[in-house]
């Protein structure tokens, strides 16, 4: 709420000018003091909470409350219980401020350690797959000396030690593809941590263990008078003992048997079932993924749909699967996103649960190119019961993360059951952990494929694309705090501070002093909950919050009483702009706490006796402009909290166009206050302060201004 009593033109110019000012310097403040609430994970409901629409609507439920709560003790005629109280939840706050600006003026770095990289020598080609999250499988085409097959397919294995060492774990040739001189490599796990993988490249199909060891399958194709000819579609393949299971491009699930040939004695494969996989799937233009899921199950994972498959043994109607008679395949586990428009899936893998309740607890995890982390349970004992679907996890908050997800590592690295979950984004890579899955590291890296290793407990985080493989250690003075990092000086400076500014607030309560305890305690307020809630929530909080001050102004008019209220007890949960030189608030507040703001107040009290007030002009109205703190505090989070989740100079610049947006409705909002009477502040500037963010986002960053994965 906001009001003005006006002495002369000149001097309520200025009065507005000043609130303007202490508008920009609260905001500015509030500014100045998040690092320190960044780097020390400082939101109120967690990293998670910052997207969740049921925090703020206990934020709203916390402010009628508080109102009712006030008012319930108005009326008792318990002022004295809102006086100290209200002393020492502004005490409180005032601290939030201080202590937290002390250590950005006085502390050279509140953040942790910078994480830096080096390059690594490694093998020429293009990581093709892995066997777990500390190694990566490099794939090349080489000369291979044959005439006949000039190309050979070269692979390398980088692993543990590896990265740093630059060795090889290993180095094997295979025959390449004569029906291609492209090199094309699928790798299908063999299952969860079982350290064997399927290689196709369109011509064979082979395993690769750990170890190096190879084992030859089936060939793809045969040679004809007019060169090779497909026989088996080895696009994506599973090959275990003497099964062979391959999706061709109708995204039809063959099992093929090998068999020995009676007149060779060589292993053949011939054709023993079909099914079909769900319509969609399109594995074979979006393959992401693919993963063997305990004895019988196939997880499959394209750019348009996630499917775990259940591998059986025979089926009906093979001789004729184009003429749709192939059985359908038996799934646990169908997410489409093949509709147009629809976010595609970015990366995939297996990795265990944060939430594990025994050792054979897994989860599916799954990334987007929204910046959202999926994920499903499974236990491999589940695959002997009755189970006909799997669930989604939904203690899981990983969503809003930004730009799309390019890979994701999932470990227990120390071996001690903890799980830590890295994502690697476009230039940023985190690491978040615990069954809060609270954001620990941030790093700025290059690449778009992720290793994971630790060796005699040093921790190293590998980044990789066509440009190079950087590498570099992780070290615990890099984590990001989930505590407060005091600095012994630096709080103790904070704490001074706040403590005289209540005590000379307590014995002096002149405009000046309410003034600058309003200025930080607001700075304190707009960085606590801007850096608590996503840019959307916010908006959600500001709209709410401006029809419940148009009602309580103009309808039922409580929110007079309760400014009534804390002026006539010189409580700074407002801002006061004196219109002139001799101005004093001590004395114009003692003309308050009767209950009723209005611009027909009368210059006597119910005895008919003068109210002490020696800031009047010669008609009779007091010479100063109120704005209450919330008036502030509600588009100065919005600005804090544009910096703190669009990041960067986009999300810097995004943040002033609001803080001007908030300005703009401020001048607005001085044409109406200029009549005298008490005004409604936040329809104005909520509504200025929206229309800025929600206008220059659009322009500057698009899409992402609103893309944060709001859930209840």
């Amino acid at each position: 709420m906001t009001s003005s009593e006006p002495s002369t033109d000149r001097g309520e110019l200025l009065s507005m000018l000043a609130m303007a000012g202490m508008f920009v310097v609260t905001i500015l403040l509030g500014l100045l003091i998040r690092p320190f609430y960044d780097a020390n994970q400082l939101q109120a409901f967690g990293e998670a909470g910052a997207t969740q629409v049921r925090f703020i609507l206990l934020e709203l439920t916390m402010i009628l409350v508080f109102t009712a709560a006030i008012l319930f003790l108005v009326r008792l005629g318990a002022q004295w219980v809102i006086r100290y109280g209200i002393l020492a939840i502004l005490t409180l706050a005032l601290v939030y401020a201080t202590v937290p600006m002390a250590h950005v003026l006085l502390v050279d770095d509140l953040g942790p350690d910078s994480f830096v990289t080096t390059a690594v020598d490694v093998p020429e080609g293009e990581v093709v797959g892995s066997f777990g999250i500390d190694d990566a499988i490099f794939a090349s085409l080489v000369d291979s000396g044959d005439e006949d097959a000039p190309l050979a397919l070269r692979l390398d294995l980088v692993q543990a030690d590896g990265w740093t060492s630059n060795t090889t774990a290993w180095s094997v040739e295979h025959a390449h593809s004569p029906m291609s001189d492209e090199r094309l490599v699928r790798v299908v796990s063999n299952g969860f941590g079982s350290g064997v993988v399927s290689m196709t490249n369109g011509a064979y199909v082979w395993t690769v263990g750990s170890d190096g060891t190879v084992v030859e399958g089936a060939d793809c194709f045969e040679m004809g008078e007019q060169g090779p000819v497909e026989t088996i579609p080895c696009g994506t393949a599973l090959l275990r003992s003497d099964d062979l299971y391959v999706v061709d491009a109708a995204d039809v699930l063959w099992r093929y048997v090998g068999v020995e040939d009676a007149v060779t004695g060589e292993t053949v494969y011939r054709q023993q079932a079909a099914w079909q996989l769900p319509s969609g799937l399109s594995l074979n233009n979006g393959f992401l993924s693919a993963t063997q899921l305990g004895a019988d199950h196939l997880m499959l994972v394209s750019e348009t749909m996630v499917t775990v498959v259940l591998l059986e043994a025979t089926s009906d109607g093979i001789l004729s699967p184009f003429l749709g008679s192939v059985d359908n395949a038996t799934t646990l586990l169908v997410v489409d996103r093949s509709d147009d428009g629809a976010t595609p899936f970015t990366t995939a893998t297996v990795g265990p649960s944060p939430w594990a309740e025994g050792g054979d607890d897994l989860l599916l995890w799954v990334g987007d190119a929204d910046g959202t982390v999926l994920a499903w349970r499974w236990n491999a004992s589940w695959a002997e019961g009755d189970i006909t679907e799997l669930d989604a996890e939904s203690r899981l908050h990983m969503d809003g993360l930004g730009s799309a997800v390019l890979d994701l590592v999932v470990s227990d690295i120390d071996g001690e059951g903890g799980v830590e979950v890295w994502v690697l984004q476009d230039g940023v890579l985190n690491m978040h952990a615990f069954q809060s899955l609270t954001r620990m590291f941030e790093a700025e890296v290059t690449g778009n494929s992720l290793v994971v290793t630790s060796v005699d407990d040093v921790w190293t985080a590998v980044t990789m694309d066509e440009d190079g493989v950087q590498q570099g250690e992780v070290t615990g003075a890099m984590f990001l705090s989930s505590g407060i990092a005091f600095d012994g000086l630096a709080t103790t400076i904070g704490l001074i501070a706040g403590l005289v500014l209540v005590v000379l607030l307590y014995v002096h309560s002149e405009w000046y002093v309410v003034n600058t305890v309003g200025l930080l305690v607001g700075a304190g307020v707009i960085t606590m909950l801007g850096v608590s809630f996503a840019p959307p929530l916010l908006i959600l909080f500001m709209v709410a919050a401006a029809v419940y001050d148009a009602w309580a102004v103009y309808r039922s008019k409580h929110m007079l009483e309760l400014a009534d209220t804390m002026i006539g007890m010189r409580l700074p949960i407002l801002l006061v702009a004196p219109q002139t030189r001799n101005y004093s608030y001590i004395e114009d507040s003692a003309a308050y706490g009767d209950g009723r703001f209005t611009d027909d107040r009368p210059d006597v009290d119910a005895q008919g006796e003068a109210r002490p007030t020696a800031s009047t002009s010669s008609g009779g109205s007091r010479e100063a402009m109120f704005m209450g703190l919330g008036d502030v505090i509600f588009p100065g989070m919005l600005v804090v909290s544009a910096v703190q989740y669009l990041g960067g100079s986009d999300g810097f610049l995004v943040a002033m166009c609001t803080m001007l947006g908030g300005l703009l409705g401020y001048a607005v909002l001085m044409r109406a206050v200029a009549t005298g009477r008490a005004q409604a502040g936040l329809p104005l500037l909520n509504g200025g302060a929206i229309l800025g963010y929600v206008f220059s986002g659009l322009a500057v960053v698009g899409g992402a201004v609103f893309n944060f994965g709001i859930s209840l």
